[in-house]
Protein backbone atom coordinates (compact mmCIF):
# COMPACT_ATOMS: atom_id res chain seq x y z
CA UNK A 1 0.00 0.00 0.00
CA UNK A 2 1.56 3.30 -1.07
CA UNK A 3 2.29 5.86 1.62
CA UNK A 4 -0.20 8.72 1.95
CA UNK A 5 0.52 11.81 -0.06
CA UNK A 6 2.30 14.47 1.96
CA UNK A 7 0.16 17.29 3.15
CA UNK A 8 1.12 20.91 2.63
CA UNK A 9 3.57 22.02 5.33
CA UNK A 10 2.23 24.32 7.93
CA UNK A 11 3.96 27.61 8.66
CA UNK A 12 6.70 27.16 11.22
CA UNK A 13 6.75 28.88 14.56
CA UNK A 14 9.74 30.83 13.27
CA UNK A 15 7.84 32.43 10.42
CA UNK A 16 4.83 33.09 12.68
CA UNK A 17 7.00 34.98 15.14
CA UNK A 18 6.58 38.76 14.90
CA UNK A 19 9.47 41.03 13.95
CA UNK A 20 10.28 44.06 16.06
CA UNK A 21 10.69 47.24 14.00
CA UNK A 22 12.63 50.02 15.74
CA UNK A 23 12.55 53.53 14.27
CA UNK A 24 14.35 55.70 16.85
CA UNK A 25 17.84 57.10 16.15
CA UNK A 26 20.40 54.32 15.95
CA UNK A 27 21.98 54.77 19.39
CA UNK A 28 18.60 54.91 21.13
CA UNK A 29 17.25 51.93 19.18
CA UNK A 30 20.33 49.85 20.01
CA UNK A 31 20.14 50.78 23.69
CA UNK A 32 16.43 49.97 23.83
CA UNK A 33 17.00 46.63 22.11
CA UNK A 34 19.75 45.77 24.61
CA UNK A 35 17.32 46.34 27.50
CA UNK A 36 14.76 43.82 26.24
CA UNK A 37 14.23 40.52 28.02
CA UNK A 38 11.97 37.48 27.79
CA UNK A 39 9.76 37.20 24.73
CA UNK A 40 11.02 40.49 23.30
CA UNK A 41 14.68 39.49 23.48
CA UNK A 42 13.94 36.45 21.31
CA UNK A 43 12.30 38.43 18.52
CA UNK A 44 14.18 39.16 15.32
CA UNK A 45 14.44 42.90 14.82
CA UNK A 46 14.96 45.47 12.11
CA UNK A 47 16.30 48.94 12.88
CA UNK A 48 15.42 51.76 10.51
CA UNK A 49 16.05 55.17 12.11
CA UNK A 50 13.52 57.70 10.82
CA UNK A 51 15.14 60.61 12.69
CA UNK A 52 18.76 61.71 12.95
CA UNK A 53 19.82 64.01 15.81
CA UNK A 54 21.90 66.97 14.61
CA UNK A 55 23.39 69.48 17.04
CA UNK A 56 22.38 73.11 16.51
CA UNK A 57 24.43 76.11 17.68
CA UNK A 58 23.57 77.52 21.12
CA UNK A 59 22.86 81.08 20.01
CA UNK A 60 22.32 82.72 23.39
CA UNK A 61 24.37 83.07 26.56
CA UNK A 62 22.85 80.79 29.23
CA UNK A 63 24.69 82.54 32.08
CA UNK A 64 21.88 84.99 33.00
CA UNK A 65 19.36 82.17 33.48
CA UNK A 66 18.71 80.92 36.99
CA UNK A 67 17.24 77.51 36.12
CA UNK A 68 17.72 75.14 33.19
CA UNK A 69 15.04 72.81 31.84
CA UNK A 70 15.74 69.67 29.80
CA UNK A 71 13.06 67.54 28.15
CA UNK A 72 15.37 65.06 26.40
CA UNK A 73 18.80 63.54 26.71
CA UNK A 74 19.58 65.01 23.28
CA UNK A 75 19.07 68.50 24.69
CA UNK A 76 21.42 67.66 27.56
CA UNK A 77 24.12 66.33 25.23
CA UNK A 78 23.96 69.30 22.87
CA UNK A 79 23.98 71.86 25.68
CA UNK A 80 26.82 70.13 27.54
CA UNK A 81 28.90 70.01 24.36
CA UNK A 82 28.59 73.76 23.83
CA UNK A 83 28.48 75.32 27.29
CA UNK A 84 30.68 74.87 30.39
CA UNK A 85 27.81 76.04 32.63
CA UNK A 86 27.05 73.30 35.15
CA UNK A 87 26.07 74.96 38.43
CA UNK A 88 22.56 76.14 37.55
CA UNK A 89 19.70 74.03 38.96
CA UNK A 90 18.48 71.70 36.23
CA UNK A 91 14.98 70.25 35.93
CA UNK A 92 14.57 67.09 33.84
CA UNK A 93 11.49 65.47 32.38
CA UNK A 94 12.25 61.80 33.03
CA UNK A 95 14.79 59.27 34.31
CA UNK A 96 16.76 58.98 31.07
CA UNK A 97 17.12 62.75 30.78
CA UNK A 98 18.03 62.99 34.44
CA UNK A 99 20.71 60.31 34.08
CA UNK A 100 22.20 62.10 31.07
CA UNK A 101 22.21 65.41 32.96
CA UNK A 102 23.94 63.91 35.99
CA UNK A 103 26.50 62.21 33.76
CA UNK A 104 27.21 65.57 32.11
CA UNK A 105 27.84 67.14 35.52
CA UNK A 106 24.70 69.27 35.63
CA UNK A 107 23.17 70.18 38.99
CA UNK A 108 19.94 68.19 38.74
CA UNK A 109 17.59 69.38 41.45
CA UNK A 110 14.29 67.86 40.47
CA UNK A 111 12.64 65.26 38.25
CA UNK A 112 8.86 65.14 38.65
CA UNK A 113 6.97 61.87 38.63
CA UNK A 114 5.16 60.99 35.44
CA UNK A 115 7.90 61.49 32.86
CA UNK A 116 5.86 63.89 30.71
CA UNK A 117 6.01 67.56 29.78
CA UNK A 118 2.65 68.07 31.50
CA UNK A 119 4.01 66.66 34.76
CA UNK A 120 7.07 68.87 34.44
CA UNK A 121 4.97 72.00 33.90
CA UNK A 122 2.79 71.15 36.89
CA UNK A 123 5.83 70.59 39.12
CA UNK A 124 7.52 73.80 38.00
CA UNK A 125 4.40 75.87 38.62
CA UNK A 126 4.07 74.38 42.10
CA UNK A 127 7.74 74.82 43.03
CA UNK A 128 8.19 78.27 41.47
CA UNK A 129 11.98 77.98 41.02
CA UNK A 130 14.28 80.95 40.55
CA UNK A 131 13.72 82.74 37.25
CA UNK A 132 14.38 83.33 34.43
CA UNK A 133 14.15 79.78 33.20
CA UNK A 134 15.75 78.43 30.03
CA UNK A 135 14.34 75.41 28.16
CA UNK A 136 16.96 73.64 26.01
CA UNK A 137 15.01 71.72 23.40
CA UNK A 138 14.82 70.21 19.94
CA UNK A 139 13.47 71.92 16.84
CA UNK A 140 10.29 69.81 17.01
CA UNK A 141 8.34 69.94 20.27
CA UNK A 142 4.86 68.74 21.15
CA UNK A 143 4.28 71.21 23.99
CA UNK A 144 5.00 74.96 24.11
CA UNK A 145 6.66 74.60 27.48
CA UNK A 146 8.27 78.04 27.65
CA UNK A 147 5.10 79.80 26.54
CA UNK A 148 2.95 78.03 29.10
CA UNK A 149 5.38 78.63 31.93
CA UNK A 150 5.68 82.31 31.03
CA UNK A 151 1.90 82.60 30.95
CA UNK A 152 1.84 81.09 34.45
CA UNK A 153 4.15 83.80 35.76
CA UNK A 154 7.47 81.96 35.40
CA UNK A 155 9.62 83.92 32.95
CA UNK A 156 10.98 81.33 30.55
CA UNK A 157 12.94 81.47 27.30
CA UNK A 158 13.90 78.62 25.01
CA UNK A 159 16.87 77.67 22.87
CA UNK A 160 16.81 75.07 20.09
CA UNK A 161 20.03 73.08 20.51
CA UNK A 162 19.35 70.12 18.24
CA UNK A 163 17.31 69.23 15.18
CA UNK A 164 15.47 65.99 14.49
CA UNK A 165 16.10 65.51 10.78
CA UNK A 166 14.02 63.00 8.84
CA UNK A 167 15.75 59.89 7.44
CA UNK A 168 14.41 57.64 4.70
CA UNK A 169 13.46 54.10 5.77
CA UNK A 170 15.79 51.28 4.81
CA UNK A 171 14.92 48.84 2.00
CA UNK A 172 14.87 46.07 4.62
CA UNK A 173 12.17 47.89 6.59
CA UNK A 174 10.06 48.55 3.50
CA UNK A 175 10.30 44.90 2.47
CA UNK A 176 9.30 43.83 5.98
CA UNK A 177 6.22 46.05 5.94
CA UNK A 178 5.18 44.68 2.56
CA UNK A 179 5.58 41.07 3.70
CA UNK A 180 3.37 38.59 5.54
CA UNK A 181 4.94 38.31 8.99
CA UNK A 182 3.42 40.36 11.81
CA UNK A 183 5.32 43.50 12.76
CA UNK A 184 5.57 44.87 16.30
CA UNK A 185 6.11 48.61 16.04
CA UNK A 186 6.87 50.77 19.12
CA UNK A 187 6.23 54.50 18.66
CA UNK A 188 7.88 56.91 21.11
CA UNK A 189 6.43 60.26 20.00
CA UNK A 190 3.67 61.76 17.84
CA UNK A 191 6.25 62.80 15.25
CA UNK A 192 7.74 59.33 14.98
CA UNK A 193 4.19 58.00 14.62
CA UNK A 194 3.61 60.29 11.65
CA UNK A 195 6.92 59.36 10.02
CA UNK A 196 6.34 55.65 10.57
CA UNK A 197 2.85 55.87 9.07
CA UNK A 198 4.30 57.57 6.01
CA UNK A 199 6.48 54.56 5.15
CA UNK A 200 3.59 52.08 5.26
CA UNK A 201 2.43 50.50 1.99
CA UNK A 202 -1.21 50.36 0.99
CA UNK A 203 -3.36 48.46 3.53
CA UNK A 204 -4.11 45.62 1.13
CA UNK A 205 -0.38 44.98 0.53
CA UNK A 206 1.11 45.25 3.97
CA UNK A 207 2.13 43.09 6.88
CA UNK A 208 -0.12 42.89 9.96
CA UNK A 209 1.08 45.81 12.10
CA UNK A 210 0.76 45.90 15.88
CA UNK A 211 1.57 49.36 17.22
CA UNK A 212 2.55 50.09 20.80
CA UNK A 213 2.42 53.86 21.44
CA UNK A 214 4.04 55.66 24.34
CA UNK A 215 1.06 58.02 24.73
CA UNK A 216 -2.45 58.69 23.56
CA UNK A 217 -1.04 61.60 21.52
CA UNK A 218 1.29 59.26 19.63
CA UNK A 219 -1.53 56.75 19.08
CA UNK A 220 -3.84 59.50 17.82
CA UNK A 221 -1.21 60.76 15.37
CA UNK A 222 -0.75 57.23 14.02
CA UNK A 223 -4.49 56.70 13.57
CA UNK A 224 -4.92 60.10 11.91
CA UNK A 225 -2.07 59.45 9.50
CA UNK A 226 -3.13 55.89 8.69
CA UNK A 227 -6.90 56.44 8.42
CA UNK A 228 -7.55 52.71 8.78
CA UNK A 229 -8.83 50.47 11.53
CA UNK A 230 -6.80 47.48 10.31
CA UNK A 231 -3.88 48.15 12.66
CA UNK A 232 -3.84 47.02 16.28
CA UNK A 233 -2.87 49.91 18.57
CA UNK A 234 -1.94 49.60 22.25
CA UNK A 235 -1.04 52.56 24.47
CA UNK A 236 1.54 52.08 27.22
CA UNK A 237 0.17 52.56 30.76
CA UNK A 238 3.06 54.85 31.65
CA UNK A 239 4.90 57.08 29.14
CA UNK A 240 8.45 55.82 29.56
CA UNK A 241 10.73 52.94 28.63
CA UNK A 242 9.38 50.76 31.43
CA UNK A 243 5.81 51.27 30.28
CA UNK A 244 6.74 50.61 26.67
CA UNK A 245 8.56 47.39 27.49
CA UNK A 246 5.60 46.15 29.54
CA UNK A 247 3.14 46.92 26.72
CA UNK A 248 5.42 45.41 24.08
CA UNK A 249 5.88 42.27 26.17
CA UNK A 250 2.12 41.84 26.41
CA UNK A 251 1.75 42.28 22.66
CA UNK A 252 4.63 39.90 21.98
CA UNK A 253 3.14 37.18 24.17
CA UNK A 254 -0.25 37.52 22.50
CA UNK A 255 1.25 37.33 19.02
CA UNK A 256 3.54 34.42 19.88
CA UNK A 257 0.88 32.31 21.64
Amino acid sequence: MPPPAPTAPTRSRLTDMPILLLTRPRAQSDRFAASLTGCLARLPRVVTPLIDIVQQPLTLDPTPYATLIFTSENGVASFAAQSPLRARPAWCVGPRTEAAAREAGLAVTHRPDGGTAEALITALRAAHPDTPLLHLRGAHAVTDLSGRLSAAGLACDEAVVYAQQEVAPTPEALALLAGARPVLLPLFSPRSARLAARMMPEPHAQAPVHVVAISEAAAARWRAARQTSADTVTVARQPDATGMIAALTGACERLSA
